[in-house]
This record gives structure tokens, C-alpha cells and sequence, in this order.
């Protein structure tokens, strides 16, 4: 069913359903987001990935009436992230012209909860050569490890950090699969995947939360 003259968005609820943190159920989520108003409402994987349709164009008020339903639904207050599809797309295109083609390399985009900006947070990330590469793009960065070097990688790093708390983190793999929820595939940036655990984001191998 398609609503004319509503438009795509996605969000990304940061830091459900791992460890010790606030676990929701994706049918409940789902359904609390069309409680609150939203049509073609679809979720991806346990991490808080949704997509839906909505007639508002107002991001600000999108987000603020998803903080407002989850927080009573779930007692859920640690932060979103709204995105339209062409800013989801958009992160996609601008990610490192290799990565569609690399298989060594574990591949991230940490997106920016308001107001943290970019600039922010790439003060406080430390490389290790030869190993992580970071890019900078518009809220969001782009961060990628070799396979081959994870025990060496410092992204580990920026847990410990006070920004942390205010980026939400998916894989390479699970932002294409958000961007084909909406039923569009950006085909010109396809990828290889990589192996081992596909959608957690880790470090050292130990999953840590979105």
C-alpha cells in the first residue's frame, strides 16, 4: 500500500536488545510507531532500524513525537536518529569509493544523535596506522578496520569517550539493507559481505551496542 505524497524516513533507536541494555521486541516497536501516527512502518534486525511514511515534513517534529511514544511505551531515552531516504541514501553514496569492493575490512557509518556534530567527534577518535581509517561526511563518519588487524584497532577507544553516548553505529551491511526496506534499492553501491558476525558492531569481536 503506498500513500501518495508522503514521504520515506528511516530511524535508529541507539543502544536495544544488546547486553545488558533496554531490550524491545521488533513487533512492539513496529506497532508503537504506528500508534504514533506513521504509515508503511517496517523494521529491520534487532538493533532499532524502522522505516515508515509520514505527510510531516518536519524532521524536528518527527523525531520529537517518536522520542515522546517511545519513552512512554519503553522507558526508551537514549536517543535517535531520523533520517529522510535521500539523506540515508546520500550517507551511502558518500561512504569510501572502495568499500562496495573490499572483503577485508570491517566497515561502520556512526551517525550523529542532535546536536553532537561530526567535527566533535572526530576529535576525540584515535587510528591506529596502517589498520582503521576514518572519513568525515555530513553527519556521519565513516569507519573501517582491516580484518586482519582488529585486536590492534584504537576505535575501541572511543567507548570510554563522553560523545559515544551521543552517535548510533550500523555496519556498512545493515545500512543497504535499511536503504532496501524502502523498497529502492541503490544498486550502483553493492556490496561484498563480510564474514563473520554481520551486524553487530564490534570491537576486539565482543559486540557492543549501536
Amino acid at each position: 500500500l503506498c500513500y501518495t505524497g508522503y514521504m520515506k524516513y528511516a530511524v535508529l533507536l541507539r543502544g536495544i536488545n544488546v547486553g545488558k541494555n533496554i531490550s524491545i521486541k521488533m513487533t512492539d516497536l513496529k506497532y508503537a510507531v504506528e500508534e504514533a501516527g506513521f504509515k508503511n512502518v517496517k523494521t529491520y534486525i534487532q538493533s532499532g532500524n524502522v522505516v515508515f511514511e509520514s505527510l510531516e515534513e518536519d524532521l524536528l517534529k518527527i523525531e520529537s513525537t517518536l522520542q515522546h511514544k517511545l519513552r512512554n511505551a519503553f522507558k526508551f531515552d537514549s536517543g535517535i536518529v531520523v533520517l529522510t531516504y535521500e539523506q540515508l541514501k546520500r550517507a551511502l553514496i558518500e561512504a569510501p569509493a572502495d568499500w562496495p569492493k573490499r572483503d577485508d575490512l570491517r566497515r561502520y557509518i556512526a551517525f550523529m544523535i542532535r546536536p553532537l556534530l561530526v567535527k566533535d567527534v572526530m576529535l576525540e577518535v584515535e587510528l591506529r596506522e596502517e589498520v582503521d581509517s576514518v572519513k568525515e561526511g555530513k553527519d556521519v563518519f565513516y569507519m573501517s578496520t582491516l580484518l586482519s588487524g582488529l585486536t590492534r584497532s584504537r576505535f575501541p577507544k572511543l567507548i570510554s569517550r563522553a560523545v559515544y553516548k551521543s552517535i548510533t553505529i550500523r555496519s556498512y551491511d545493515t545500512t543497504q539493507k535499511n536503504s532496501c526496506s524502502y523498497g529502492k534499492r541503490i544498486k550502483k553501491y553493492g556490496h561484498k559481505r563480510n564474514p563473520g558476525k554481520k551486524h553487530s558492531f564490534q570491537f576486539k569481536g565482543i559486540p557492543v551496542y549501536h
